[in-house]
Order: structure tokens, then sequence, then C-alpha cells
């Protein structure tokens, strides 16, 4: 009995062996003839795309016309909150190593290891899928990203208080602003090539610098005054707007004091400031931060009408255009400030606005402390004519004279400020300003007069010089 099953046995085994030795038979015949081929091998895919028994050039053309096809309604989905942003692969910069690829199909039962490249050719019903190595042209990438940063930015709001055309006092809520977090936008982009997914945007929140815990206790419009400076060249314009920007949104609390020059710093190139005319020693001359003063001057007069305490203020040397004589504040730097001091009880705010054409600044602060309409007025003390000065010179004969500078005349003023409320009415002094007059300049010549032929050219050059002058 024993026997029998030890046959059986036996007999079974060699069955086995002579079906693994018929199969291997096989397919030792199968590779030694696929073997042959210059074609990618079967079961080879990349993807979804079989790339069985196609040549190179084959396999290339069905890869990039299948690419082809795919970028042609492929897009790559983005989230903001409930919005959907969807941008093209091609707008992305989709690339694909295709000719990589190829290569690597191709080499699959090509490795010159004989029982790898045996399994891989005599199995051909065994899938072998090559990876397509995808990515971004970095440029068009770029470009994607800040379309979305764009798409994604919101700058935060501040809070701000504003008066209405009617004048009615207005506060401004503030508001959150947002920004996208480029680094982990792009590392998803390139992690979602393949997978294509629909991507939540990361945005970082940004905090506006003012909310309206700032305006507590402020809740109306104290005083406003307004200069003109449409005719200003360009650079002194760009420095009237730079010089104003250094108080628009100033708060000011009770008994602060401030200095405008302590807050504008520096008035120099490497700050902004650009060369305009300024006053010299009384001479208009290009001096970098030309229109200083007027901002000094607006801000200056807007102080007198909210009635703060005003601590330094010098006059120019000569009288300026856009206030009245005796209203102006001129400011150099280490020398002329101007300096005040919040003495009402509750904290004020600063507003300037330079739109090119006017300069304005408002002063907001608490109604209760508006007692008086305050208003501005000025008297003129006394006038000084200027000094006739001569001056030689070659370049005109002996007799003959030109005026080279009309001169000016000199004033003092005395300003003051009226206070109003109801019936009730005082006026205070606020200061005394004086403007020194210029010179009147009369250039007389030395050169003598050698022949009866200059003397009458002498005689037209001053006809002439008489007729340009009138």
């Amino acid at each position: 009995m024993g026997n029998k099953i030890s046959e059986k046995m036996k007999d079974k085994r060699v069955v086995a062996a002579l079906c693994v030795g018929v199969t291997f038979l096989i397919s030792l015949i199968y590779y030694v003839n696929v073997s042959k081929s210059t074609n990618i091998y079967g079961g080879v895919r990349v993807g979804e795309i079989d790339l069985s028994k196609l040549s190179k050039q084959e396999a290339y053309e069905k890869l990039s016309k299948q690419k082809e096809e795919d970028l042609k309604n492929k897009n790559m989905s983005f989230l903001l909150e409930d919005k959907t942003i969807e941008i093209p692969y091609e707008q992305l910069g989709y690339n694909a190593d295709i000719k990589m690829a190829v290569e690597k199909a191709y080499d699959v039962g090509r490795t010159g290891n004989v029982f790898i490249d045996y399994i891989n050719i005599v199995t051909p019903f065994y899938q072998k899928n090559i990876t397509l190595n995808e990515g971004f042209e970095v440029s068009s990438l770029d470009k994607s990203l800040a379309y979305l940063t764009d798409k994604v930015f919101k700058e935060p709001v501040n809070a701000d208080v504003v008066t209405t055309k009617e004048k009615e006092f207005k506060v401004l809520k503030s508001e959150t602003g947002r920004y996208l977090d480029v680094n982990t936008t792009r590392d998803s982009i390139l992690s979602n090539i393949s997978k294509n997914e629909v991507i939540p945007l990361k945005v970082n929140i940004s905090y506006p610098k003012v909310t309206e815990e700032k305006f507590e206790g402020i809740d109306a419009i104290l005083s406003e005054f307004t200069t003109d400076y449409s005719t200003s060249a360009a650079g002194r314009k760009a420095n009237v707007a730079i010089g104003a920007q250094f108080f628009n949104g100033l708060v000011v609390e009770p008994s602060q004091n401030i200095s405008f020059n302590g807050t504008v710093g520096e008035i120099s190139v490497k700050n902004g400031f650009q060369k305009a005319g300024v006053l010299v020693n009384g001479e208009l001359e290009q001096g970098v931060g030309g229109g200083i003063c007027q901002v000094s001057t607006t801000l200056y007069n807007a102080l007198l009408l909210s009635n703060l305490q005003i601590d330094e203020r010098h006059n120019h040397t000569r009288p300026i255009a856009y206030v009245d004589i005796g209203t102006d504040a001129a400011v150099v730097e280490g020398y002329k400030d101007l300096k005040f001091t919040n003495n009402l009880p509750h904290r004020i705010y600063l507003k300037s606005e330079a739109d090119g054409e006017k300069l304005t600044f408002q002063v907001f602060g608490n109604r209760a402390d508006k007692i008086y309409d305050v208003e501005i007025f000025t008297k003129l003390l006394g006038v000084e004519s200027p000094k006739t000065v001569k001056k030689f010179t070659y370049k005109l004969y002996e007799n003959e004279e030109e005026v080279e500078s009309s001169g000016a005349k000199g004033y003092s003023y005395a300003t003051y400020k009226k206070l109003k409320k109801g019936e009730t009415e005082t006026t205070e002094k606020i200061s005394n300003s004086y403007y020194l007059p210029k010179d009147k300049v009369i250039l007389v010549g030395t050169k003598e007069k050698d022949s009866a032929k200059e003397m009458v050219a002498s005689k037209e050059k001053s006809k002439n010089k008489k007729t340009v002058e009138n």
C-alpha cells in the first residue's frame, strides 16, 4: 500500500517536472524570439498608456499626442473661501519628459541582467508601469502664482475718522487683510501635478495698524485749514506731499508735546525729499526740501483754529504768498521749529491731505473740548522802506545805471485770535512777526567811453533797456 502511494507521488512529481520543463522551454523559446525585437516589450505602460510592441518613435508620438489631448481641457482648481479659481495646466507651464519615459520603457528587459530581463520579457501579462516625470516651467509657474497672489490679496483697512459733505463726523471701521502663502501654494501645485485635486489656498491674515480703539474719545472735527500749492513745481509738490504724510494719522495725547522737526526728521534726498525753491537769508534759491514750510504753516493755522497751545513758532524772513502775513510758520532744521502741546482734556487726531492742488490739515477731537469758535486776524504795526544800495560794475559805462533789484518793503505785524462763545468774545495776542525789507540795488557803470561811436551805442543800449523795463 505504501509503495503504491509512493509511486503515485513519484509520478506526480515527474509530471510536474515535465510541466515546468515544458513551460521553461516554451518561455525560453519565447524569450529568445522576443528578445530580438527592437521595439518596446509587452506589458510596458506609462500611466494608463500602453506602449507594448511600439518602436521608440511610435511610443514618443503616442505619448505626446495623448498628453496634448489631456492638456486641452485640463485645469488645476484652487479654492478661495467659497470661490473656485481655475488655471489651465498650459498656463502653469506644464511639461513632461516624454523622451526619458520612452527610454525607460524601452530599457525594460534590456538591463543586462539576464535573470531580470528574462522575467520582464516572458511576463507580458504583468504590467510594468513607468513613471512619467512631470513638472512646471519656472517662469510660467511664477506668473500663475503672481496671478493667485493678486486674486487673494486684500489690503487691511485702517480705521479712520472723516467728515461727510454735510460736515457730519463719522468713524470708518477697520478691516483685516489677507495675502497668499506663496511657498505653501507652490508646494501644493507641484505635489498635485498628477493627482489634480482641488487645492484649498492657504492665506495669511494681515491686521490694520489703526483700529477703532484709537479714536476713543474722538467724536468731532475741531478745525480745518487749507492752502493752495497748485502752481508749485513738481519737486516742491513732492516735498509738500512727503512732509504732510508725517502728520497724517498722528494721535496726540493730552499734555503731549510735538515738534515739527522732530516728527519729520532729516530733510534730505535719501529720505525722499527733492530740490525746490527755498528762502536762504531772504533770497530764493534751490535747496532740498523746498515746500516743507507750507506744511508747517498749514498745520500751524489748523492748530490755532483748534485753540491748541503753540510753544514755538517763527515767521519767514520775508512774506509768503499762500497765507496772510503774520500767520506763517517757518521751519529750518536745527534752527527754527514749530512746537505745540495738546492742552485739551482729550486726545486729538491729525489728518492731512495733499492732492497736488490743495494741502489740508484737519484736527479731530472731543466735541466737549470745542468751547470756542476761533478767528485769526492780524494788524499791521509798521512798514519799513528798503535801503538803496549801489554796486559798481565794469559792464556799464560811466554815468550809466541799471536797477538790478527793485527791493521790497519790510513789515511788522501782530497776530491775534478772537475766541467766541455765544455772546461772549475775547481777544488774545498770539505773536509778533517782523519781515525784513529787501534792499533796492542799482548798478553803476565804471567803464570809460572811448569814442563818439561807443557813446551812441551806449545811448541805444540804454534806450532799449528802458523800453524793456517799462
